[in-house]
């Protein structure tokens, strides 16, 4: 249990924010490259990452909460509900990735056809 509980805390603190800081700023990136800077789809699009984290965290605490009251008590809504989180989380996660993928590759064809226009 120990070692759960610090590998949880590791994961929350630091972790957490610094994968969030990092596909925020690639998505503001990707944006700002294809000529989207302000609006609701970019507002939309950078509270992606903010997403992730927030299931992130509230799995990680449902799991610490159940390692904490294991084997005593066994809460089978708490795990579908971390399970829930996990899977909302990667959903995400995958939409955050896609989406980065989809504003580097429009932004080099936006680069492309400029050079071709000039």
């Amino acid at each position: 249990r120990k070692w759960r509980f610090a590998m949880t805390a590791w994961d929350i603190f630091p972790f957490m924010f610094v994968y969030t800081t990092l596909f925020g700023a690639l998505l503001v990136r990707g944006l700002t490259k294809i000529g989207i800077n302000d609006g609701l789809i970019a507002r939309t699009v950078t509270l992606l990452p903010v997403l992730v984290l927030f299931y992130d965290a509230v799995e990680n605490v449902i799991c610490l909460y159940q390692g904490y009251i294991f084997p005593e008590e066994i809460d089978a809504k708490l795990i579908h509900a971390g399970g829930t989180c996990g899977k909302l989380k990667f959903s995400f996660l995958a939409a955050v990735i896609i989406i980065i993928t989809f504003l580097e590759l429009l932004s080099r064809s936006v680069a492309k056809d400029k050079t071709k226009d000039d």
